[in-house]
């Protein structure tokens, strides 16, 4: 039982590690439409938590079906942007990535921005898929955006729940063998 309580203890550990990581938080932002029938927004990111690697890129994807004519602001600090236009023809997602002009990032700060045209009607724009690279152009973490103020999802309790039920029948197990015995 006293091999249990540290192996419970060290998967605690492991949890609440996972949740300081990186987390990419977005905001949302109704603009005046320049063109007649296209709702114009913007995304504002913003990036907080830290991560146990440095990271160079960051990239977001849109998908096609509700997202067109992604541009970035001219004001981006110290990122360089690509962007891939969305195309539903294909279907291909649209990908925002940023690269670090001064890079690794250890812990980034400030803001990133990406203007579209929402194509999802009377829903307001949502989460999307992130990726982040390091200098090798490896992933080394994934996830999705949150609105902001939302509070940070902590999948590793899945994982920490799945963890403590098999390690508690594994123990009921070996109850049962030597009972038998």
């Amino acid at each position: 039982m006293n091999k249990l309580l540290k192996v419970l203890g060290a998967l605690l550990l492991c949890a609440s590690g996972a949740a300081s990581a990186l987390n990419v938080s977005y905001k949302a932002i109704d603009l005046a439409d320049n063109v007649v029938g296209e709702d114009l927004w913007e995304y504002r990111y913003v990036f907080s938590g830290r991560t146990f690697q440095e990271f160079e890129t960051v990239e977001i994807s849109f998908d096609p079906q509700r997202y067109s004519n992604l541009s970035a602001p001219s004001d981006i600090g110290p990122w360089t942007i690509l962007i891939t236009q969305p195309d539903a023809s294909l279907p291909a997602d649209g990908l925002f990535e940023a690269i670090a002009s001064i890079a690794p990032i250890a812990s980034p700060t400030g803001e990133l921005a990406i203007q579209f045209v929402w194509l999802g009607g009377d829903a307001q724009p949502g989460s999307q898929i992130f990726r982040l690279l390091n200098e090798e152009v490896e992933e080394i973490a994934r996830g999705r955006t949150r609105a902001e103020g939302a509070p940070v999802p902590e999948p590793e309790s899945i994982f920490l729940l799945m963890a403590v039920g098999t390690a508690l029948l594994g123990v009921g197990r070996r109850r049962r063998e030597r009972q038998r015995l």
